[in-house]
């Protein structure tokens, strides 16, 4: 089997102080005579990643919360609502890893996560696109809650969350 030469990229510095960067194809010669400090580095093209790929510690998290939501351990403040039309699952991320971290029977699955801050996860949701709204408020066991994430339900089966 004939495989294709891999791209490197070749950096160096020019007399002037200047430092450039350029990929270059291994099948054609290359003159390096007018450069000093040349150094070449393994060079991997970007991979295209799927959503569930690129969100799997999000979805992971959210997974863990979804499930205890629904047989009743979660016991932080939630509320599911139309949000825009959407079907929404109204929380507070601080919460959602509150609770992986202080669960006796989630000890395992902390250890093992990769998001473990609020602000990681603010930002994967963000990223994943599953926030409808930032400043939702919301009524649980009588009392009101402010500044909850409605998160789109639909958007989170989309990026692997098993719901």
């Amino acid at each position: 089997m004939n495989h294709p030469l891999p791209k490197y990229k070749l950096s160096w510095s020019e007399d002037r102080g200047q430092v450039s960067r350029i990929i270059i194809d291994l099948e054609k010669p290359i003159w390096a005579g007018k450069f000093k400090d040349v150094t070449i580095e393994l060079y991997e093209e970007p991979k295209q990643w799927s959503d569930a790929e690129r969100f799997g510690a999000l979805a992971k998290v959210m997974s863990i919360a979804y499930f205890d939501i629904q047989h009743g351990g979660f016991h932080f403040p939630y509320a599911f609502k139309p949000v825009n039309g959407e079907p929404c699952l109204c929380l507070r991320p601080m919460h959602i890893l509150e609770y992986i971290r202080t669960a006796p029977h989630l000890t395992s699955e902390w250890k093992s996560l990769r998001i473990r801050s609020p602000r990681a996860l603010t930002k994967a949701m963000r990223d994943a696109g599953v926030v409808v709204k930032q400043t939702e408020n919301i009524t649980f066991n009588g009392q009101r809650y402010t500044n909850c994430y409605a998160l789109n339900i639909t958007a989170l089966k989309t990026i692997g969350v098993i719901i």
